[in-house]
């Protein structure tokens, strides 16, 4: 099976990282596209962006689990993909720190496209995930919180 797996050791808590993940304001300072993605089981995942050659473009899916602090899984679906891969992000706490996992499967249905995908897709995730870490590292004051009634 062709997957991604990748892990990245983040200096803030469970609950830091999970709001960075949910919580829009927060997400539009690390990840770099536009996205729309809510921590319900069902609702609809979407990222807009650009190819290298300037195409518009978009993924979506569907958010398939969740445990709030622990999992996210989703489907996801690139535009020109005839079938939906899954991503699962999976946070476990160390010391006050977050281990996060996140693994990619689905793309031998992809055929001819699966070695491309899983090229582009692995470079991708590791610079999202770098940049993930980058806003963490920043001042516990500097993270944006999500007002109570916004919080994930």
């Amino acid at each position: 099976m062709a997957e991604i797996h990748l892990q990245v050791q983040l200096s803030r808590p469970p609950a830091d990282v999970w709001n960075a993940l949910f919580y829009p304001a927060a997400r539009r300072i690390w990840w770099a596209y536009g996205i729309q993605l809510r921590s319900e089981s069902g609702s609809p995942f979407f990222e807009y962006w650009r190819d290298g050659e300037g195409h518009e473009r978009v993924s979506r899916g569907k958010v398939l689990a969740v445990k709030k602090l622990r999992l996210l899984r989703l489907s996801w679906q690139d535009d020109d993909w005839p079938v939906a891969t899954q991503v699962e992000f999976r946070l476990a706490s160390k010391r006050g720190a977050t281990s996060l996992n996140l693994v990619h499967s689905g793309f031998e249905a992809l055929g001819p496209k699966l070695q491309y995908n899983v090229e582009e897709y692995t470079s991708g995730w590791d610079a999202l995930l770098e940049d993930l870490r980058t806003y963490l590292q920043g001042p516990a004051e500097e993270l944006a919180e999500p007002p109570e009634e916004d919080a994930p």
